[in-house]
């Protein structure tokens, strides 16, 4: 069938002769036109010797109008298949109209055979004919398709747009997630439509184009017409789509804002019972124990508390950079979060700072037992010597025996009452967790009084007086103190450790152990004056002891200065490891700043870029503060003298 259209209006029936393009007369023997509402065909019937054609002359709308939109594409397909039932009652009349065409066909021998031919080729141009129209209707049902997806999809972007603008926050946390749930699942939503909608759109394309390869000139300009509009309306709602993208992401990320809000809030809430229902009710317990293994047992009990409170502790750390960061990205609803954490921030500072007493009480309490121990066991073998001696009462040997028992008796127990005397000073003698140890020290005083009181011979055979043998007391207690105690916490703590509570554990160690030779200060000097007083007798013994004293006071003098050396490099020491750790806090700041955020960096607020700027000047000021202070203290660790007991670990 021949389709190109002359764009005439032709009449009922007419005659004529043309000329086709293989050069053949033919002859219009009549012109069909059928009308629906605004739909119009027009077709011409062309007759050679032995063959018949059909050809669209005139069309209204063409081919390729598809309709911009719904409504038009529904009319165009109504308009189609009433043309279409209109066209199949025209096909009777042209096949009757045919046999009276020509009234020479009946003189005609062969007019069977020609009539026959005729009547077969009219009969393919009508089934080209109806191809055609089959084609459009394919078309047409394409475009409702199309544009009902499209329309489908527009009115899902109203939705979304409507609920992005309008739609507030969630006040729990449960909601929250299903709020972003639904955020998440209206946007595979809409991309699923819009998914749908270009395939749509792209198989329009593809039946209209193809279409258009087989059309003439001018059905090819309505082709390219037709594609243009629906590639305008697909980028027209890609754009909208987009537009509704940077829409969601606000939405998404404020939703995403207020979850890590609530979820923050939660957090706050539980650290807040652990402190109100777990922390203090520990730190309320002020039990030190009664024997080694019962201070034992509390100190890994407590070891393991306080990892649980070290959790506890980074986890507020973490919850204020997490509010910080809100703070500065514009939440200002973060601002009562961070507030209620500063608050808990500084009830978790003084509740470490107790729960590190806890910890030193319990320390000391191990030791002072396990000295107390060995304290007890040394007594039972004094006690068990002035038992079995038989040496006469008032021989010289059983005095020189008493005098050796009882330094030895100093000696034992010196280290033990030491620990437990600055124990109860610290906890308070009154205190109810410290009843064991109290009774431990009474338990060891007596057992000292008791076994004094059986080396009575010490005074009694000797030939010196009162006052020389209360001086040789005194002088046996403070050098008894020097070498057991003094002496020896510096060789046994020599190490500085590595870290911020190590350090302070060594400064504060030595720094009561400064305060220890203060006190005894004054005792100290008294020995040099009262032995000056009594070496004017000329006594050869006590002109010994002089000597003796001397030395002691030399040895004094060196342990105090150590002392002090110590106790400046700690200080130094603990600033270092102080800087250190505000740096290492500075550094996770910024850190979990870069981790927290999602944002595209243009759109970061200024607010929160400001911010992150200031954190990062403040971090390079703690790192140079860290690396002077670093510097200065192995520059004072190279000019002190020389403490080899001592261990510095360089930073």
């Amino acid at each position: 069938m021949d389709n190109r259209g002359g764009g005439e209006r032709g009449g009922d029936v007419t005659k004529g002769e043309v000329t086709d393009g293989d050069q053949q007369s033919t002859t219009t023997i009549s012109t069909v036109a059928v009308q629906a509402g605004k739909a119009k065909i027009v077709l011409a019937v062309l007759k050679s010797h032995d063959w018949i054609r059909v050809r669209i002359q005139q069309m209204e709308p063409d081919l390729m109008e598809v309709g911009s939109t719904l409504e038009e594409a529904k009319i165009l397909r109504r308009e189609h298949d009433e043309l279409l039932t209109k066209l199949n009652l025209k096909q009777r009349d042209v096949t009757e109209m045919l046999a009276r065409t020509d009234d020479l066909a009946l003189q005609n021998k062969s007019y069977q055979e020609v009539y026959s031919a005729m009547a077969e080729t009219l009969g393919e141009a009508w089934k080209d004919l109806y191809k055609q129209l089959d084609y459009r209707k394919m078309l047409l049902d394409q475009s409702i398709a199309f544009h009902e997806s499209a329309l489908q999809f527009a009115r899902k972007m109203e939705q979304a747009q409507e609920k992005f603008s309008t739609a507030g926050v969630a006040q729990d946390i449960d909601s929250c997630r299903r709020l972003l749930q639904q955020h998440q699942d209206l946007k595979k939503s809409i991309l699923e439509s819009s998914m749908m909608t270009l395939q749509e759109g792209q198989l329009l394309l593809d039946r209209i184009r193809e279409m258009g390869l087989h059309a003439d000139v001018q059905n090819r300009h309505a082709t390219t017409a037709a594609c243009y509009g629906i590639d305008y309306l697909l980028e027209l709602l890609q754009d909208r789509r987009r537009q509704l993208e940077d829409l969601w992401l606000q939405r998404k990320i404020k939703l995403e804002q207020c979850l890590q809000l609530l979820l923050l809030d939660q957090e706050v809430n539980k650290v807040s019972d652990w402190y109100e229902k777990i922390g203090d009710v520990y730190l309320a317990r002020k039990d030190l124990g009664d024997s080694l293994s019962a201070a034992q047992s509390l100190k890994n009990d407590h070891m393991k508390f306080e990892q649980q409170a070290r959790e506890i502790q980074e986890t507020i750390l973490r919850l204020i950079r997490t509010a910080d960061h809100l703070v500065h990205s514009d939440r200002a609803d973060a601002e009562s979060v961070r507030k209620r954490l500063q608050v808990i921030d500084n009830k978790c500072e003084t509740f470490m700072v107790r729960l590190d007493t806890r910890r030193k009480n319990l320390a000391l309490a191990n030791n002072f037992f396990a000295l107390a121990q060995t304290a007890l066991s040394k007594l039972d073998e004094i006690e068990r010597q002035l038992a079995t001696t038989d040496l006469p009462r008032e021989s010289s040997a059983l005095r020189d025996l008493h005098v050796y028992l009882s330094r030895l008796i100093l000696d034992a127990t010196a280290p033990a009452l030491h620990e437990g005397r600055s124990l109860l000073e610290r906890v308070g003698k009154d205190d109810s967790g410290a009843q064991g140890v109290k009774a431990m020290m009474d338990k060891l005083q007596a057992r000292c009084v008791k076994l004094e009181e059986h080396c009575k011979a010490r005074y009694e055979a000797g030939e010196r007086s009162d006052a020389f043998n209360k001086f040789m007391d005194k002088f046996n207690q403070l050098n008894s103190w020097l070498v057991h105690v003094g002496q020896a916490t510096v060789n046994q703590n020599t190490d500085m450790g590595a870290n911020l509570s190590s350090g302070r554990d060594f400064l504060e160690l030595h720094e009561r152990l400064d305060e220890d030779m203060r006190n005894k200060r004054a005792d100290v000097t008294s020995l040099s004056t009262t032995i000056e007083e009594l070496a004017r007798s000329g006594d050869e013994v006590i002109v010994a002891t002089k000597d003796r004293v001397k030395v002691f006071r030399e040895q004094w003098d060196s342990l105090h200065e150590t002392v002090k050396q110590r106790i400046k490099l700690g200080l130094s020491y603990v600033a270092f490891h102080k800087k250190a750790q505000q740096l290492a806090v500075q550094m996770d700041v910024l850190e979990d700043y870069l981790k927290i955020e999602k944002l595209d960096a243009t759109q970061v607020p200024d607010t929160a870029v400001q911010h992150k700027e200031e954190n990062f000047s403040k971090m390079n000021n703690e790192f140079q503060q860290v690396e002077s202070s670093g510097k200065h203290f192995i520059k004072e660790a190279t000019e002190v003298k020389p403490d080899r007991s001592c261990i510095v670990n360089e930073p």
